[in-house]
């Protein structure tokens, strides 16, 4: 196959990565390209961070507050955030509806979670 051509969907895809879950994505080790087209508000539940990939959030329509190592940061369309390998993030908002790419090489397993500190001590 020379080329993979299809319609963006109505709802969020995994456009290529690792493990497409189906047969929209391209399958691929060298790139992952999530697209989010929702009209359902969501957030993290934690900060992440990818130990050995950059990431891009491009926004085209809506717009989404992100916390990058504790600094917010208010992505609207026609924004893009880039956010390094090794830094701490989260999604704490996403204004609807949202249409969004979010893009990392290559397509590995890197992404690890923040320690939730514990008030109780």
């Amino acid at each position: 196959m020379l080329a993979h051509l299809r319609s963006l969907p109505d709802h969020w895809a995994l456009l290529c990565g690792r493990s497409p879950p189906d047969e929209l994505g391209f399958q691929t080790d060298k790139l992952q390209i999530i697209f989010n087209n929702t009209d359902q508000a969501w957030a993290d539940d934690c900060a992440h961070a990818h130990t050995k990939s950059d990431e891009v959030y491009i926004v085209l329509e809506g717009a989404m507050t992100i916390d990058v190592a504790g600094k917010l940061c208010d992505v609207v369309a026609g924004d893009f955030l880039c956010i390094p390998a090794g830094v701490f993030h989260q999604l704490v908002a996403v204004s609807t509806p949202t249409k969004y790419f979010v893009v990392r090489s290559a397509s590995i397993d890197d992404k690890i979670f923040k320690p939730i500190r514990n008030t109780n001590n």
